[in-house]
Order: C-alpha cells, then sequence, then structure tokens
C-alpha cells in the first residue's frame, strides 16, 4: 500500500469543497452538472485553467459553468490542485466493500 491518498480522499481547497463539489467529481464523489475532473490536470496547464476559472462565459459562452468569485490566492489555490489532478497522481481510489 502506497503512502499517497486516492483522488477522493486528497485534501481540497475550501471553495473546490463548498461550490465546485455541487457540479463536479473527483473520485466519484460530487455532482453530475460538470465534467468529471480527475484527469484535469492531464487536459489543461495553469494558464488556461485560470482563464477558464476566471472568466468561462469569455471562454466558452453559454456555457453552464458560473464565474465564482474569489480572491487570487483562492484562484491559485484551485489550480494548483486541479493540475495535480493527472492519471499518474493521485493515485485512483480502491473499490469500497
Amino acid at each position: 500500500v502506497g503512502s499517497e491518498m486516492c483522488i477522493r480522499d486528497r485534501p481540497k481547497p475550501q471553495l473546490f469543497q463548498t461550490i465546485c463539489f455541487a457540479c463536479h467529481t473527483v473520485g466519484g464523489v460530487g455532482g453530475n452538472v460538470g465534467p468529471p475532473l480527475d484527469t484535469i490536470g492531464t487536459k489543461m496547464n495553469e494558464d488556461d485553467l485560470k482563464a477558464w476559472i476566471s472568466d468561462p462565459q469569455k471562454i466558452k459562452p453559454g456555457t453552464a459553468m458560473p464565474q465564482i468569485p474569489m480572491t487570487a490566492e483562492q484562484l491559485d489555490e484551485m489550480v494548483a490542485y486541479l493540475i495535480s489532478l493527472s492519471a499518474e497522481y493521485p493515485p485512483p481510489c480502491a473499490a469500497q466493500i
């Protein structure tokens, strides 16, 4: 058993827990309005994520993703967390029995 937490159990930014989980899943937990974010770190780079989160309507007019008010520090924390979500890290969760 490795020392890394599975994707579902990794600590998440407070803003992610209170807002993003309503629409997105990580490790099979969360909402189903937006896409799962388990591997978003392999699909978008830091700059793309910052632009998307800061003003989704500017990037894709009409998207269901709302603009979430946050500080620059919260944005940096959110992007760092999302970048860490990739196919290799953190490991997937074992099925619960």
